[in-house]
C-alpha cells in the first residue's frame, strides 16, 4: 500500500520560468501559476484596462491550414495599450504589455500574425471592458483561463494545454470566477 501525500510528494507546478518567445519577437513571459500568484502578479496591471475601448487585435494565423496558431501570445490593444497573453505548460500564466510588434514577422515559419481580420473578434472591436475574471480550473488553485467581459460579450482566453484558445458568451460552467476587477457600464457606453 503507497501513502501519497498529494501536497508534499507531488507537485502540481511546473517550471514556468522558462525563456521562450514562441517565435514573437521581443516576447519575454512573465509567468505565473495558479490563481493566488496570477491575481498577483497580473491583476493590478489588467485592471488598469476597465473602461477602456478595445481598438485592436492580433492573433497568430497558422500558416498552411488558415487557422488559428494556438503557440503564439494573443495581442489585445486598448488604446494604445497593448495586452500579450499567452499559455505554456498547465496553467502557466503570461500576460506582458507591449513588448511584441505585430508588424515583424515571428521568427520561425509556423505562423504569421494577423491583425483586425479574425471573426468573432471583430465584433469586440469599439467595444468597453468592464470586468476581468481569473477562471479556475477544475483542478482547485490552477488558473484555466483570463475573462474579460465587454458591453455586448465575454471573452475567456484559456489554457488549452500549451497554447492558447479563444471562448466567446458566458464563461463555461466547468470554470470557477474569480473577479479581479469591475467598473459600472456608463450609460453612454452601454451597448458600444
Amino acid at each position: 500500500m503507497f501513502d501519497i501525500d498529494f501536497d508534499r510528494d507531488i507537485r502540481w507546478r511546473f517550471d514556468c520560468d522558462y525563456e521562450y518567445d514562441y517565435g514573437a519577437v521581443g516576447f519575454r513571459g512573465r509567468w505565473a501559476q495558479g490563481v493566488a500568484e496570477a491575481a498577483a502578479m497580473h491583476g493590478p496591471r489588467l485592471a488598469t484596462l476597465l473602461g477602456r475601448e478595445l481598438s485592436a487585435y492580433c492573433v497568430g494565423w497558422q500558416i498552411g491550414v488558415d487557422r488559428g496558431f494556438p503557440d503564439s501570445p494573443v495581442l489585445l490593444e486598448f488604446g494604445g495599450e497593448q495586452a500579450e497573453f499567452m499559455w505554456s505548460h498547465f496553467s502557466c500564466l503570461s500576460v506582458t504589455w507591449n513588448t511584441v510588434d505585430p508588424a515583424v514577422p515571428p521568427r520561425h515559419g509556423f505562423f504569421r500574425w494577423i491583425r483586425d481580420r479574425c471573426e468573432p473578434l471583430d465584433d469586440l472591436r469599439g467595444q468597453y471592458l468592464w470586468a476581468v475574471d481569473l477562471l479556475e480550473h477544475p483542478v482547485p488553485g490552477h488558473v484555466a483561463g483570463v475573462g474579460l467581459a465587454f458591453g455586448r460579450t465575454y471573452l475567456a482566453i484559456t489554457d488549452q494545454g500549451e497554447g492558447n484558445r479563444l471562448e466567446f458568451g458566458p464563461p463555461a460552467s466547468r470554470y470557477r470566477q474569480h473577479r479581479i476587477a469591475s467598473m459600472r457600464p456608463t450609460a453612454e457606453r452601454v451597448g458600444r
